[in-house]
C-alpha cells in the first residue's frame, strides 16, 4: 500500500486549479446546492482509528474525487471504483489473504469471519456487481450522484469497520 499512500500524495500536489471556478454538472443539485457543501458532507465521514495511514491517503483520494465530480460528474465513477479498490485491499490485508482471491470469496471470508455482520455483506455484495459490471467494460457514469454518494460513503465506512473489527479481533481478551 505504500505505492497508493506515493500515489495520493502526488495526485494532491497536481493543481488542477483555474483562475474561473469550475462549472458544475447540475445533476449534483438535487442534493447539494454547491461544492462547499459536498466537501462539508464527506469531511463529516469518520475515517477510523485503525485504518493505517497508507489506507487513509487512497480514501482521502475518494473522497477528493467525488468531491471534483461536482465539476465533471463521469469523476463520480472513478471515486466509486477507488472506494472499491480499498475495500478490496481492506478485505485481503485484514483476512490475512494470501495471492489472488475474487471479492466475492473475500466478502464471504468476511462474513464468514464475522468482520462484517450479513447486512453489510448485502450491501457490499450489490457493490460488487457494480464493481464486475465496471471491470468487464460497461462504464455506466449515468447513476444519479445521491447513489454516488452513498455507495462511496458505504464503502469508506466498511473498511474503517473491517479494519476496527480486525484490530479488535487481534487483541487478546482479558
Amino acid at each position: 500500500m505504500r505505492h497508493a499512500e506515493q500515489l495520493a500524495h502526488h495526485l494532491r500536489s497536481f493543481d488542477v486549479t483555474t483562475k474561473e471556478p469550475p462549472e458544475f454538472d447540475t445533476r449534483w443539485l438535487e442534493i447539494f446546492p454547491n461544492q462547499a457543501a459536498l466537501r462539508a458532507h464527506v469531511d463529516r465521514w469518520p475515517m477510523g482509528e485503525a485504518v493505517p495511514g497508507d489506507m487513509t491517503a487512497v480514501l482521502r483520494l475518494a473522497r477528493r474525487l467525488l468531491v471534483d465530480s461536482y465539476a465533471a460528474y463521469e469523476v463520480a465513477l472513478v471515486a466509486v471504483t477507488w472506494s472499491l479498490l480499498a475495500l478490496e485491499a481492506a478485505l485481503h490485508l485484514c483476512l490475512g489473504v494470501q495471492g489472488r482471491q475474487d471479492l466475492g470469496g473475500l466478502l464471504r471470508q468476511a462474513q464468514r469471519e464475522g468482520l462484517i455482520d450479513a447486512e453489510e455483506f448485502a450491501v457490499l455484495d450489490a457493490v460488487r456487481v457494480l464493481r464486475n459490471t465496471i471491470v468487464h467494460g460497461a462504464l455506466r457514469p449515468s447513476f444519479p450522484p445521491g447513489a454516488a454518494v452513498e455507495m462511496v460513503d458505504a464503502l469508506h465506512q466498511a473498511v474503517a469497520d473491517i479494519y476496527g473489527r480486525a484490530y479488535r479481533r487481534s487483541q487478546p481478551t482479558p
